[in-house]
């Protein structure tokens, strides 16, 4: 489990005086987020294992190599951030502290969506609980595979590599990066959504 700062701020290294959202709460993390989470059992899935990716490419620092390729990418999209991208970032961060994390992010899209398509008492629980289950599930196999795979989380491989001084957006989570448990569980959401009420 994480230990969480309770004078949370704002960065002001980071942050705008006219727009005091423009970055989120530091946050004080101590530890390997959850590193059994991924042997819990599932819900629907057989096992965290029945939906896992691929494997991710094999670390290096060889220039040129997939692995390199990627950290080159994130170092170069943060480093040409535009306001849209900075704007979306902020709306997808979830970070615990300041926003909830990305199950209560999808769990609000479901309320949204009730509001939106008028849905009966039945078909709002219907969107709750296998939203639900899709996102428990999704986080099983994703936290089964982080902690399988343990890659470096990118601010640390560009910081060996690329840029000593460089930084995220926001804070780095203590828990391995690969897969993004942002991109899992929402896809898990989406899909159940999309199911239920059509691809909007």
């Amino acid at each position: 489990t994480a230990k969480w700062d309770s004078t949370v701020t704002t960065d002001p290294n980071r942050s705008n005086a006219a727009d005091p959202m423009s970055t989120l709460p530091q946050f004080d993390p101590v530890g390997p987020t959850e590193p059994y989470w991924g042997t819990l059992r599932t819900f629907a899935l057989r096992n965290g294992d029945e939906c896992a990716p691929p494997p991710p490419p094999a670390y290096s620092e060889r220039r040129g190599s997939d692995f390199w390729k990627m950290g080159k990418e994130m170092f170069d999209s943060v480093s040409a951030l535009t306001p849209e991208k900075k704007a979306i970032a902020l709306f997808w961060a979830d970070n615990p502290v300041a926003t909830g994390t990305p199950g209560f992010h999808w769990m609000s899209v479901v309320n949204q969506m009730i509001t939106l398509r008028a849905l009966t008492a039945d078909q709002a629980a219907e969107a709750y609980a296998l939203t639900s289950l899709a996102i428990a599930d999704a986080f099983i196999g994703c936290w089964k595979e982080k902690y399988r795979s343990l890659v470096v989380r990118p601010v640390t491989y560009i910081n060996r590599g690329f840029d000593s001084k460089w930084t995220s957006l926001f804070p780095t989570p203590p828990f391995p990066a690969y897969p993004s448990a942002h991109a899992t569980l929402s896809g898990a959401a989406a899909e159940v959504l999309i199911r239920l009420l059509g691809d909007s």
